[in-house]
Formats: structure tokens, C-alpha cells, sequence
């Protein structure tokens, strides 16, 4: 083997060192940015969890609005039937206390 030759073969061990590091620190960084994004979804699934039990609970508290529909007939009926009860109570009550002196 001829000096040339050897100092081909060490630059190339070189560069193939570099390169080979270099690889690993792209690995690195990937499986890096792979467990960040793994925890990103992990955080985002619970997250979620929480938004659809509290959209269980809103819907829970929702299901009777339907029912809000047949509420003004009732209370029309309950008003007219205070205003009857105000008209007995005023003719109830008048000349009551001016009856003693």
C-alpha cells in the first residue's frame, strides 16, 4: 500500500465517522421530537376526555329546554289567576281596620 492510498482510506474513515455521528444526532433529535409530539397527543386526548364529560353535563342540562316551549300558556294562566286572587284579597280587605274606630 502506497502513502496516498492510506490517507485516502483515513479521510474516508473520517467522513464516514462525521457522517455516521451526524446520523445519530438526526436520530436523536427525531426520536426527541417523537416523544414530544407522543406527549402533545397524550395532553390533548385527556384534554378532550374532560371537554366531552362536560359536554355530557351540558347536555344534561339542556334536555328539558324543549320542554320551556309549553311554559308562557302556564304562566299566563298563573298571572290571570293572580290577578282573580288580587281582586278577592282587595275586596276582602277593604274597610278592614276602618271598622273599629
Amino acid at each position: 500500500m502506497s502513502l496516498l492510498t492510506l490517507a485516502t482510506t483515513y479521510q474516508e474513515r473520517v467522513v464516514w465517522y462525521v457522517v455516521l455521528g451526524l446520523g445519530l444526532v438526526v436520530v436523536l433529535v427525531v426520536i426527541g421530537l417523537m416523544l414530544l409530539l407522543l406527549n402533545f397527543v397524550g395532553r390533548i386526548r385527556r384534554s378532550v376526555v374532560g371537554l366531552l364529560d362536560g359536554a355530557g353535563a351540558v347536555a344534561a342540562n339542556t334536555e328539558n329546554i324543549p320542554k320551556l316551549v309549553a311554559l308562557p300558556p302556564v304562566l299566563k294562566t298563573i298571572a290571570e289567576e293572580g290577578v282573580v286572587l288580587d281582586a278577592y284579597m282587595n275586596a276582602l280587605s277593604q274597610g278592614y281596620g276602618n271598622g273599629g274606630s
